[in-house]
């Protein structure tokens, strides 16, 4: 079977928290009812969901896997209820800076998922793109928040999701220094391993990820695949044409357009 990682945000269970975000943000949050048929179709196409126990130490990851950036509040009261329903575990990615305020998920809240058995990885500490950042900044950046994720709870921490899927040339041997296993990036891509780790890619979760769209792209994931790493390409020539500044004002401006 193909190898699939998922990436997901925000889960929206329609009580408002979501509606002062930005259209660019809103773009990452889905429903609880749509995640809720991602789950169903994936259980009715037979794909095993692998637990955060399954996939580390491993040469690649397996068939699939879910994941979770930011440390969303609905990570805990949205996500993880609906996943220990289904018996399935997912890693959640935390931006350490963001724990505890208002919006996002608590320690107490981190330590109860991950006692449950679901993966706990690092977002960074602030969020920060590390493609903008310098080789010490990235250091802080990466050290500081697997450092306070590991001492608030107690489990060593491997795993790495870039911020907004950005890195540099540092990147790599940067987070490898730091101690961690594997990067997981933004884009779709086999496990690769490069520079002393396992980078492993992903396939963003958007709005119009409907449960149609997933039963489809489950009967043949590599036809939309196929699409999905020609994108991807374009996107990273864009950045690395632009610089990571300009390809960010590029961004903002494509979401004002299309709110017009």
């Amino acid at each position: 079977m193909t190898h699939l990682v998922f990436m997901y945000h925000g889960l929206d269970p329609h009580d408002g928290r979501y509606d002062a975000l930005s259209d660019a943000e809103k773009s990452y949050v889905l429903s609880r009812e749509t995640f809720a048929a991602h789950l169903d179709a994936l259980e009715q196409a037979g794909r095993h969901c692998m637990g955060a126990d399954e996939v580390w130490g491993k040469e690649a990851v397996g068939e699939t896997l879910l994941t979770f950036d930011d440390g969303w509040k609905s990570d805990y009261d949205v996500a993880f209820p609906l996943l220990r329903a289904k018996g399935v575990s997912a890693i959640f990615f935390i931006t350490t800076d963001w724990v505890g305020t208002p919006g996002y998920v608590t320690w107490e809240q981190l330590r109860e998922m991950a006692d449950a058995g679901m993966g706990i990885g690092s977002h960074g500490k602030t969020h920060r793109f590390l493609s903008t950042l310098t080789p010490l900044e990235q250091r802080l950046e990466l050290a500081d928040s697997r450092k306070v994720l590991e001492e608030k709870l107690g489990r060593e921490i491997r795993a790495l999701s870039l911020p907004g899927g950005r890195s540099n040339a540092d990147t790599l041997a940067t987070a490898r220094d730091c101690g961690y296993k594997t990067v997981f990036t933004s884009s779709p891509g086999l496990p690769v391993a490069l520079g002393g780790l396992w980078m492993v890619g992903r396939i963003a979760m958007r709005p119009n990820w409907t449960a149609e769209k997933m039963r489809v792209f489950l009967d043949d994931p590599q036809r939309t695949l196929r699409r999905m790493y020609a994108t991807a390409l374009v996107k990273r020539l864009a950045e690395k044409t632009l610089g990571a500044k300009r390809y960010d004002a590029v961004h903002r401006i494509f979401w004002r357009w299309k709110k017009r």
